[in-house]
């Protein structure tokens, strides 16, 4: 089930409490209006279709739509304000730098807890608002997120802020759990996990791993120039030694000094361009100038 197939499973009644469809009459004198336009809504409860409320005389506005998963991030929502967030997962972040040897990567790890009493709750907030407030145990604050999709669908971004951004992830309930109050709370309970989309770095612990990732991999390249250097002066004394005077000695013996001999031809017929790494021009212009 995708997030726009869920249909209107709860309706508002005169004192803007949420009924479920499971928990009212049948038909029109179920009582209930739209949370979205406020038009009087008719309870469908079938034996064939799922059962779902639907606006009388199908007057539904182009904003109902979205009623459904609005009444599911209500529902989530009074769940956090009479539970409580759960236990804080471990936050990580992986830094890294690239270098021509090697890529260098290192995983930051750190945990922490919400202060006591700093959580605040906002009052009916849209559907791309936070939906709470709180500030960790090391002073980072935090905005707190309700998102509800399928479990294979891609994470949404969030806006970028100085304030960490802690997810509460419910997957789409069946429609079958959604007849009842107790049931749509218990999948809630069940499967709604918590994620950290982003932690400030108040105690610069990413900072420092990325400092000795990019120390390694600044090492990592001087060392890979060093060995290059080695290679093309190797070269070139092999040029020196072998007393060739022409170019094309010369070709041949930079070629056998870089061509690994599984891969070597004819050194008598011409060279194909495509054995030899770099030109020898190149080559030799390297070794002039270290």
């Amino acid at each position: 089930m995708r997030v726009g197939e869920i249909k209107l499973f709860a309706g508002l009644d005169a004192f803007g409490e949420m009924r479920f469809i499971g928990e009212v009459e049948r038909g029109a004198n179920c009582g209930c209006f739209c949370p979205e336009c406020s038009s009087p809504l008719v309870a469908k409860q079938g034996d064939l279709l799922e059962w779902h409320f639907a606006h009388v005389a199908g007057q539904e506005a182009p904003q109902c739509e979205a009623g459904a998963v609005n009444l599911l991030r209500r529902l989530v929502l009074e769940y956090l304000q009479e539970k409580g967030l759960p236990d804080l997962p471990p936050y990580r972040q992986r830094v890294s730098a690239a270098s021509r040897l090697r890529e260098v990567s290192e995983v930051v790890e750190w945990s922490a807890e919400v202060s006591p009493g700093s959580i605040a709750w906002v009052d009916k907030p849209s559907r791309t608002e936070a939906v709470g407030r709180c500030r960790l145990d090391n002073g980072a604050d935090v905005q707190v997120f309700v998102e509800i999709s399928a479990p294979s669908a891609s994470r949404p971004s969030f806006p970028a802020g100085e304030a960490g951004i802690l997810v509460f992830w419910v997957p789409l309930p069946e429609s079958s759990q959604l007849r009842q109050r107790t049931h749509a709370l218990e999948h809630v309970r069940h499967q709604g996990r918590l994620y950290w989309y982003h932690q400030p770095d108040v105690r610069g612990l990413v900072a420092a791993a990325q400092s000795r990732v990019n120390s390694v991999a600044r090492d990592n390249e001087e060392r890979l120039a060093r060995d290059a250097g080695r290679r093309w002066k190797a070269v070139h004394d092999r040029l020196v030694q072998s007393g060739a005077q022409d170019e094309r000695s010369h070709r041949a013996v930079y070629w056998r000094s870089v061509t690994p001999r599984s891969k070597r031809r004819n050194t008598t017929g011409p060279l194909a361009g495509n054995l030899i790494p770099v030109s020898f021009s190149t080559a030799c212009a390297r070794v002039r100038h270290g």
